[in-house]
């Protein structure tokens, strides 16, 4: 089985039940810690050349977000993956080590200062205070990066940047009420010419991911905040939960 079979799965397979962060706990977070990253030295995986046929072409239009149910599709056929991908390599691979060159040395610290600084700025957090021994303690790392092919122009072969990554939020020595891998896909696209002739352009290509990214960490702490517990469904729909 191939790397990027398995880097989808991963994601796919991620994101176990948490608990509800009630309202009432809500009301009682009055300051939040952000951890050191768990991951120091993120993945940097080489271009992906293939796209799922099944493979929706809007980003994060299914549940998981971003680069995975725009290349996954509804099946994935691993012989066909392993196809696309050699003739990828044999008409571009000449350019992988000029294009990993330009990727910029320091893209997992801006990715981390941006993750924090997203979570500071978000409306519920903004209000709370950044405390270093806090009760709530927010975690996150990148754990792979790299380019994925996602559109044709001409005869040229599109790739945007992306980043995966997981993000927690936590009560010291309670329950977990946050706990998710995501991706963020770039909305900018340039070929493996463009990446590997002029550094410029994957930077381009930074700025953008980092976007991406402020859009569904947004997404997943706001789902966090407004998720329901199973009595609180059982209620509004008017189940037996309201009998007394």
């Amino acid at each position: 089985m191939n790397k990027w079979f398995v880097l989808i799965l991963v994601v796919m397979l991620s994101g176990c039940s948490n608990y509800v962060l009630s309202k009432k706990r809500q009301a009682n977070i009055h300051s939040f810690e952000i951890n050191k990253p768990s991951v120091l030295d993120a993945e940097y995986v080489e271009p992906i050349g293939w796209i799922s046929p099944d493979a929706t072409t809007k980003i994060g239009a299914a549940g998981f977000g971003g680069a995975i149910p725009a290349i996954i599709g509804a099946t994935i056929d691993n012989a066909m993956i392993e196809s696309q991908q050699k003739k990828f390599v044999e008409n571009y691979g000449q350019y992988f080590d000029s294009v990993k060159e330009n990727i910029s040395d320091d893209l997992q610290s801006k990715v981390n200062v941006e993750l924090a600084q997203i979570i500071k700025e978000h409306p519920f957090f903004a209000l709370k205070e950044v405390k270093h021994d806090s009760l709530y303690h927010f975690e996150f790392s990148l754990e792979q990066y790299g380019l994925r092919k996602v559109d044709y122009e001409g005869t040229d072969v599109k790739l945007s940047l992306y980043l995966l990554g997981v993000l927690k939020f936590y009560e010291e020595n309670g329950p977990t009420f946050l706990d998710r891998h995501f991706s963020a896909v770039a909305n900018e696209s340039y070929s493996m010419i463009e990446y590997s002739s002029d550094p410029a352009f994957l930077e381009k290509a930074t700025q953008s991911v980092l976007v991406a990214l402020e859009e569904r960490v947004n997404e997943l702490i706001n789902e966090m905040l407004t998720k329901e517990s199973d009595r609180q469904k059982k209620r509004a729909s008017g189940g037996p939960s309201q009998m007394r």
